[in-house]
């Protein structure tokens, strides 16, 4: 099976029915030159209500007018298979995008 096309920055519903009602989406933060790989680093979309929030390590996303945080500190590489349906693209909050990953590990 050929893997799934996503690009950066794609926030795509979790395909995992087991964990869907916790993190409804992922974004995918790898790199697109990384697009040949079965595996795609994202990282946890939550509702704004259920995340420990550090305002510049959790970037905020609204998705259908509902407020979400984007969970760093859980980043994972799952198989692209477990992505669902893209949603929404949120390349043009790259820049607070890294900063956050810098925040996590480099403390800057």
């Amino acid at each position: 099976m050929a893997p799934l096309v996503v690009r950066q920055y794609d926030v795509c519903r979790n395909g995992d029915r087991s964990s869907r009602s916790r993190i409804p989406f992922l974004i995918v933060l790898q790199s697109d030159l990384l697009s040949p790989l079965e595996t795609v680093v994202v990282a946890p979309v939550v509702a704004e209500r259920q995340a420990q929030t550090i305002k510049r390590l959790n970037p905020r996303l609204m998705l259908s007018g509902k407020a979400y945080r984007v969970v760093m500190q859980e980043l994972a590489g799952i198989p692209r298979q477990r992505l669902g349906e893209a949603v929404a693209n949120v390349r043009d909050r790259h820049a607070e995008f890294v900063g956050a990953v810098d925040l996590l590990f480099a403390g800057v």
